[in-house]
């Protein structure tokens, strides 16, 4: 089989969640979780003068090197004679959502009620959708998402879509996130499988976003937000589709 890539004009994520909905008739319901801003690492941490020197080399290592901020600040770590139990507890920081904000059943949904949820939602609250959804035997599945940390541009894109050529993904949505990518499969998955997907994402890490994927092995189930994050930001866009030919490439003589 092929993998094709298409590039879709003015598509949303609420638009492809219902797509993705749409093609998967075993869905029976999906859930929208409600999480809040993390706080500050200053305001939850009480950190060393040394530590602070710490933060400071990682903070500089992240502007040159474009690294995620967790990454730079351990890295920073390396051979540093002092105990730093602080960091090492704050990087330990795990966001909890605020479980069954919504439950759509799929049959009653559709992209304006979902916009209308989303949109409607108060300041500095920002919505996400669960991978984990309710099937209609009573099973669950995932939808495949992942995070990716590289910044937007047209080489990074084609960045993106090499790793998931690399996974075998064959079927899905490429969306710009504001500062990077997301991705949704279309195809669902078992908790098996989704352990095994975010595992091979990894091998990807810092293009994909390290620290995403553990926070989704803790949760045993993925999230990506389908609201705006600011009042200056709009929904994720799609910026590519992954598809896969029915038909084999034909051999002549």
């Amino acid at each position: 089989m092929k993998i094709e890539i298409s590039y879709p004009q003015k598509m949303d994520v609420l638009e492809v969640l219902s797509e993705i909905i749409s093609a998967n008739p075993s869905i029976f319901s999906v859930k929208l979780l409600s999480v809040s801003p993390p706080p500050l690492l200053q305001d939850r941490a009480v950190l060393s003068s040394d530590e602070m020197d710490i933060i400071s080399k990682g903070t500089a290592l992240r502007k040159n090197s474009r690294l995620p901020f967790w990454e730079a600040v351990l890295l920073s770590c390396f051979d540093s004679p002092f105990i730093l139990d602080h960091i090492l507890e704050a990087a330990m920081f795990h966001n909890q959502a605020v479980e069954d904000w919504q439950i759509l059943e799929s049959a009653r949904l559709n992209v304006e009620s979902l916009r209308n949820l989303v949109m409607g939602v108060t300041s500095g609250e920002i919505i996400t959708v669960s991978s984990r959804v309710c099937l209609n035997d009573g099973g669950t599945g995932h939808i495949p998402m992942l995070d990716f940390h590289c910044p937007i541009s047209r080489e990074n894109q084609n960045l993106v879509v090499s790793i998931l050529k690399h996974m075998n993904v064959c079927d899905g949505f490429i969306l710009n996130s504001d500062k990077s990518y997301h991705f949704y499969g279309k195809s669902l998955l078992t908790d098996e499988e989704l352990v095994k997907f975010l595992g091979c994402s990894l091998l990807w890490s810092p293009i994909v976003d390290r620290a995403w994927i553990a926070h989704q092995l803790i949760e045993a189930s993925c999230a990506l937000r389908i609201s705006p994050k600011s009042q200056n930001t709009g929904l994720p866009q799609v910026v590519a589709r992954v598809t896969q030919s029915s038909l084999d490439d034909k051999k002549t003589d």
